[in-house]
């Protein structure tokens, strides 16, 4: 399975780059541009090819120690699975008083961590320029409780307010917005139909609470192999999808929300 973390920024922005590039070009790309209503200067990720049999499986807020150990353990059991975190900035702190090193330690695994915003405030009450000091909070954040300094590619707005604040908070940072295509959380009543809805590409919302971790996340999990579906990161989802729409990218194509490739 690919890591992650073999994907350059480099190659990030290039790839990047051309996605939005085939927006201002008309060039359909499943699930990386906006909805219809906004603006082609806003640009979210909502799911991936439909013809590949991959998901991502994507973990909210993570304020609780013991599900995130929970969930460690049970990723353990399913070697091939890798999983990406929206952690606030708080519960990266909080909870790594409480477990120096878990973040790492899901880094070690594989896995994927985006941004969640510092302190969960909703966006649309916020300005670009505080978010973008919320922003670096985060990262400071990430960098503190882990030993290396992984990349960042991904962030979710909380409570999935894509407002235009946020959007030029990622356009200037080099992010991707990332909402999502299918929920797996609740009851399991409900949530098994979502599971048994899934289709290729789903960007899959769940929250590190007991039943999304405990109950819903074996449940899914075992659905997705029975079906011969990959559990992978939003990186190697988000990459698959730009690579096959529109090829490589180039540094010399419109660069994604005005980032330019590092030389």
């Amino acid at each position: 399975m690919s890591n992650s973390n073999h994907f350059s920024r480099r190659d990030f922005l290039k790839l990047s780059s051309a996605s939005f590039a085939a927006g201002l070009l008309g060039v359909y790309t499943p699930g990386v541009l906006a909805r219809e209503t906004e603006p082609e200067s806003f640009q979210a990720f909502f799911h991936g090819r439909r013809d590949q049999a991959q998901v991502a499986l994507s973990y909210d807020d993570c304020h609780l120690v013991h599900i995130l150990q929970n969930l460690e353990k049970l990723l353990r059991d399913y070697p091939e699975v890798r999983v990406t975190f929206f952690p606030t900035g708080e519960a990266l702190l909080t909870t790594n008083d409480k477990d120096a090193g878990i973040w790492q330690r899901f880094l070690e695994g594989g896995h994927e961590i985006g941004s969640h915003t510092f302190d969960h405030v909703n966006p649309d009450v916020r300005s670009t320029e505080n978010l973008m000091e919320d922003q670096a909070k985060w990262v400071g954040a990430l960098h503190q409780v882990t030993e290396s300094r992984p990349p960042v590619r991904f962030a979710r707005p909380p409570y999935g307010s894509s407002s235009p604040t946020y959007g030029r908070m990622c356009a200037s940072k080099g992010l991707v917005s990332t909402m999502w295509s299918a929920s797996w959380g609740g009851e399991l009543e409900l949530a098994r139909k979502n599971m048994e809805a899934v289709e290729n590409g789903d960007v899959i919302l769940m929250h590190t609470s007991t039943q999304d971790v405990e109950t819903n996340t074996p449940f899914g999990l075992d659905l997705l192999t029975e079906r011969g579906i990959r559990a992978v990161t939003l990186s190697e989802l988000y990459f698959a999808t730009v690579k096959e729409t529109i090829g490589g990218g180039s540094c010399d194509t419109t660069s994604y929300h005005s980032q330019s490739c590092p030389e």
